[in-house]
């Protein structure tokens, strides 16, 4: 069975996966835009605004949902310690995951 600190760090992985496959789905890939003059662009700094926007929501969820209902009964001077348990992992597989699926979708498999 799996102590408090690890039913953290796997639920935050957990939800950094959830949270990179909702954000594949939902925002999908940089559009390529062709202008009249002949440049092209890409609207690269919306999608990687609403890609933060969702890693961070995710988190607040991961955090809330630690808290209140995996480890209710954490003690107050650990807070910080439960506070940033597993965000390096949750943050590098949220964008693992997020990168992984907008290619494939990309490459239509």
């Amino acid at each position: 069975m799996l102590n408090l600190p690890d039913k953290v760090y796997w639920f935050r992985v957990l939800m950094g996966i959830v949270g990179g496959a909702l954000t594949a789905f939902l925002i999908g890939s940089a559009e390529i835009i062709e202008g009249g003059d002949g440049f092209v662009s890409i609207n690269s700094s919306e999608i990687a605004f609403r890609g933060i926007t969702i890693l961070m929501f995710t988190y607040l969820v991961s955090y809330y949902a630690a808290k209140f209902v995996i480890a209710p009964q954490m003690p107050k001077e650990q807070s910080r310690k439960w506070a940033l348990a597993g965000i390096g992992s949750f943050i590098a597989i949220f964008w693992w995951t997020w990168i992984l699926l907008t290619t494939l979708r990309s490459l239509s498999l």
